[in-house]
């Protein structure tokens, strides 16, 4: 809505009373404190997290915006830190889920090295079903189908009805393998039952990369 300075007075009144000592809180600012091109502020929010136990929040939102510029390695580096502190505080499934997350980006970029092994390392930790698929798309995007439709068959078996899993993570686990096998009209077949949940996952990305490969558009 363009109301930044509305955005900025709330946190300033939340923080104010005592109520912004919280990375959900933080995390929200550090957007608003981006888009406003405000780079001191979002600094204050990653330097309020590094020694927080909530702080993996805010380094894993700072991943998010390091992506945005491309700034890839640095990206890496956050994503790191938030690991390290969720896996200090033994919170298994979140730290897989991070892993997850941060390979996925990571092989969206086409920065595959290492990523088998954490992923690897994620299923190791956690079966989360949204995890698994995850981990399956990174596992496609970086190469390894059978790995892929492993996670891909099992899914499908065990959540027949589950829509998150039958209209996001399994299409685009079968687009990921198609475009890794060079059949980018078979991508996007495999992406018809995801069309109407696109903002759910990265059916656009994946449907993006298969024009390309058609040089369609």
């Amino acid at each position: 809505l363009n109301r930044f300075d509305q955005a900025k007075a709330t946190f300033d009144k939340a923080e104010s009373l005592g109520l912004a000592d919280d990375a959900s809180i933080r995390g929200t600012w550090i957007f608003t404190a981006y888009l406003v091109g405000d780079k001191a502020a979002v600094q204050q929010q990653i330097d309020w997290a590094r020694d927080r136990t909530d702080g993996f929040i805010l380094n894993a939102q700072a991943a998010l915006l390091d992506e945005h510029e491309g700034r890839m390695e640095k990206a890496g580096e956050d994503w790191q830190r938030s690991i390290d502190q969720l896996a200090h505080q033994k919170m298994l499934s979140a730290t897989a889920t991070m892993i997850a997350q941060g390979t996925l980006d990571a092989a969206m970029a086409g920065r595959c090295a290492g990523a088998a092994a954490q992923l690897d390392r994620a299923l190791k930790l956690d079966r989360d079903r949204a995890m698994q698929g995850t981990a399956a798309i990174a596992y496609a995007l970086c190469g390894d189908h059978v790995s892929a439709e492993a996670i891909e068959r099992s899914l499908a078996s065990a959540y027949p009805e589950d829509t998150l899993i039958n209209h996001v993570y399994l299409p685009s686990m079968g687009a990921a393998v198609a475009l890794e096998q060079k059949h980018p009209q078979a991508a996007l077949d495999a992406l018809r039952p995801e069309e109407n949940y696109d903002t759910l996952g990265i059916g656009s990305y994946l449907r993006g990369l298969a024009h390309l490969a058609l040089k369609d558009g």
